[in-house]
């Protein structure tokens, strides 16, 4: 399956709600590690469990394989991203920190474009 994330160079943690971890059939466990998370800009916290999964950038032209990596993310309660189309954040830990660099371009069309290099 594939989803949707926000690359968030202020997101200390890789998040999704757990919808989420359902459909790619995570649930949180007696044994899952919790934590408060927050947003520094709402200053709201809730509670994300955390599990191991895959994540998975493909190229979207596809010249160059998919790049998969193994991770701890967090799941959210239901609610946490509101009506937003995108499915959760990939932050530095377990994220970014997975990639030699990350720039963020603008391209000539007016849109931005992500370079991910491995």
């Amino acid at each position: 399956m594939f989803f949707d994330a926000y690359l968030d160079t202020g997101a200390e943690f890789c998040l999704f709600p757990e919808r989420i971890g359902r459909r790619i059939g995570v649930r949180q466990q007696t044994n899952s590690p919790v934590l408060s998370v927050g947003s520094s800009i709402s200053g709201i916290g809730v509670v994300a469990w955390f599990a191991p999964v895959t994540l998975q950038i493909e190229d979207p032209v596809g010249i160059q394989a998919p790049f998969r990596w193994s991770a701890t993310v967090g799941f959210t309660p239901a609610g946490t991203f509101g009506q937003s189309p995108i499915a959760g954040l990939l932050g530095v830990d377990g994220g970014l920190d997975q990639f030699q660099r990350v720039e963020f371009e603008w391209a000539a069309l007016g849109s931005p474009e992500v370079v991910i290099r491995t």
